[in-house]
C-alpha cells in the first residue's frame, strides 16, 4: 500500500510541470522582462530535452551507460555552477 502511494505521488509530481519551472523565472527575471524570458527559458529547456534525446543514445552506443551517466553528471554540475554564479541569493 505504501509503496503503491509512492508511486502514486511520483505520477503526479512528475505529470505537470514541476515547481522550478514556475518558481525560477519569478527569481531570475526583472519584471519588465520577465513574461519574455519565461518563454525563452521554457523554449530553451525543450530544446535541451530534444538535443539529450538525440544525443545520449549515441554516447550509449560509443561509451556505455558509465558514459551516459557521466555526462548527465557533468551538465548537471555545469547548470548547478551556473545558477550559482549568475543568480541572486
Amino acid at each position: 500500500a505504501l509503496f503503491g502511494l509512492l508511486c502514486a505521488l511520483v505520477f503526479v509530481l512528475q505529470a505537470a510541470p514541476n515547481v522550478a519551472t514556475f518558481v525560477l523565472p519569478v527569481l531570475a527575471f526583472p519584471p519588465e522582462v520577465r513574461s519574455t524570458f519565461h518563454g525563452l527559458s521554457s523554449a530553451s529547456a525543450k530544446v535541451g530535452a530534444m538535443v539529450g534525446s538525440f544525443v545520449f543514445p549515441v554516447i550509449n552506443d560509443h561509451g556505455g551507460v558509465a558514459a551516459v551517466m557521466g555526462t548527465q553528471a557533468a551538465i548537471c554540475f555545469a547548470a548547478a555552477l551556473l545558477s550559482h554564479c549568475c543568480l541572486k541569493s
